[in-house]
C-alpha cells in the first residue's frame, strides 16, 4: 500500500486515487502538512495541541483552588476570611500565568 497526494492536495494512504497523483513517503503525523513537495510541520497545530494541554493544566489547579475557597467559605472561624482571600489571590497569579504561558507559545517560532 502507498501514500499519495492528489493534485488538489489531499492525502490517502492506500491504492493510487486518481490521475495525477504522487506517491509520497507516508505522513510523520497528523501535524504535518504536505507544502511544495515535502511534509512540514504544521505550526499551528503544534501550537494549540501546546495550549490545550497548557489549559488543560491550568483548569485542574484552578479547580483545586475553587475546592479551597468553597470550603474556607463553610468553614467558620475568624481565619476563612483571610485564607479565601489567599485563595483568591493565588487564583489571580494562576490567571496571569496562564496568559503569559499561553504568550510565550505564541510567540515561539
Amino acid at each position: 500500500m502507498g501514500c499519495w497526494i492528489t493534485p488538489d492536495g489531499n492525502y490517502y494512504e492506500g491504492m493510487h486515487v486518481a490521475n495525477g497523483s504522487i506517491e509520497v513517503t507516508p505522513r510523520p503525523s497528523d501535524m504535518h502538512d504536505w507544502v511544495d513537495g515535502a511534509w512540514l510541520l504544521n505550526i499551528g497545530a503544534v501550537r494549540f495541541l501546546k495550549i490545550q494541554a497548557l489549559n488543560d493544566v491550568y483548569e485542574s489547579d484552578r479547580d483545586k483552588l475553587n475546592r479551597a475557597w468553597l470550603s474556607a467559605m463553610i468553614a467558620d472561624g475568624a481565619d476563612e476570611t483571610v485564607r479565601k482571600a489567599a485563595i483568591e489571590a493565588q487564583m489571580s497569579d494562576l490567571d496571569a500565568q496562564l496568559e503569559a504561558d499561553i504568550l510565550a507559545v505564541i510567540m515561539e517560532e
